[in-house]
């Protein structure tokens, strides 16, 4: 009897709604999150002092409409964009308790890997008067705005631009050495903060001075104690 719950001993119920993205987690509980589209979440509800007291009703609500009847569930939201589900709890004495959990759905916004300019491995762009890149990158619920993460490397590997795009076209007006390789990535993130799965990559070649051209290659040296090459 020492362990049985009376509501005359305690003066205030409260309880609290928690989540967790995965078992591992579940220690670090949180109010507010961000999760891809179809993600598991596991919903928890704390009552205190005990699960054990004496009520009239549970339930959980997803925007307003009814979602589950269990204390802890595991739930995926099918439903991309900004979504409030509420722990709601019906005391003995008719008081109505709740508490709020916040959650953006979201898709990772895709990049379209094989149409862009320059077009991998182009030659002969100019070294003065600017040179234009342009990719396709979306949100697929067309909800959420994208920006995208652009680089450009010199042919030593020095980093000549590291810079967030709002659009899908850059273009960069600074000189180029003639007859080098330089290589360029994006990858995109929306709004919320997360990332495509995947980037894509470019590299080209800039045009040499007054008609020069150039070959690159590559040399295998075996057995040889000098070579000469021009």
């Amino acid at each position: 009897d020492d362990y049985l719950y009376n509501e005359n001993d305690v003066n205030e119920v409260t309880i609290s709604a928690q989540m967790a993205l995965d078992i591992d987690s579940i220690s670090i509980q949180i109010k507010a999150d961000t999760v891809q589209l179809g993600d598991t979440i596991i919903f928890i509800a704390e009552v205190k002092p005990s699960k054990s007291i004496r009520l009239q009703h549970y339930y959980w609500t997803l925007d307003g409409e009814h979602f589950a009847s269990e204390f802890s569930f595991r739930r995926a939201i099918t439903k991309p964009g900004h979504h409030k589900v509420a722990l709601v709890l019906i005391d003995y004495f008719g008081d109505t308790l709740s508490d709020t959990l916040q959650i953006w759905v979201t898709k990772p916004p895709l990049l379209n890997e094989n149409v862009f300019i320059p077009a991998n491995g182009s030659q002969g762009l100019p070294t003065q008067g600017g040179i234009s890149f342009a990719w396709n990158a979306y949100d697929p619920d067309s909800i959420y705005k994208v920006h995208n993460h652009f680089t450009l490397t010199d042919f030593r590997g020095d980093i000549l631009v590291d810079t967030i795009v709002p659009g899908n076209v850059f273009t960069y007006n600074e000189p180029l050495q003639p007859l080098k390789r330089y290589d360029w990535q994006v990858s995109a993130i929306n709004e919320l903060g997360m990332p495509s799965n995947d980037s894509l990559s470019g590299h080209f070649f800039t045009q040499g001075v007054l008609g020069e051209s150039g070959i690159t290659g590559s040399v295998q040296i075996k057995e040889l104690d000098r070579f000469f090459w021009s």
